[in-house]
């Protein structure tokens, strides 16, 4: 077997990477789209936000504020708490809480519009 046979077998080239590893990589890719989004866009809101709850932009900031540090601080900590789960179980564990989380909000005695929190 030559040098050159050898490194093509040991490292395939990006265009031969199997299409469930090239899905993989999309779907990290728009997930984090979909989470920096959603961190990013209270901040474009900020004047809508701070002029709805009646308080001032800077009030309306720390939003921002307390947001970064709870990812700062709750992510490694999430992290190296569920390091020893297993990742399918860990992927179903919220997938079941937001579906019983939507199911309680479809039930006819407690909508949106029962809740006292809610606007």
């Amino acid at each position: 077997m030559s040098d050159s046979t050898a490194s093509s077998e040991s490292h395939p080239a990006e265009g031969d990477a199997p299409r469930s590893a090239r899905l993989a990589l999309w779907s990290l890719l728009l997930g984090n789209l979909a989470i920096g989004t959603g961190f990013m866009l209270p901040i474009g809101l900020l004047h809508l936000i701070a002029s709805s709850t009646s308080v001032t932009v800077s009030r309306a900031g720390t939003l921002m504020w307390a947001g970064s540090i709870v990812v700062a601080i709750g992510a490694p900590l999430i992290a190296w708490i569920t390091s020893r789960f297993e990742r399918r179980n860990l992927l179903w564990a919220p997938c079941c809480c937001m579906r019983l989380g939507m199911a309680f909000l479809r039930w006819p005695a407690v909508s949106r519009y029962s809740l006292p929190y809610a606007s």
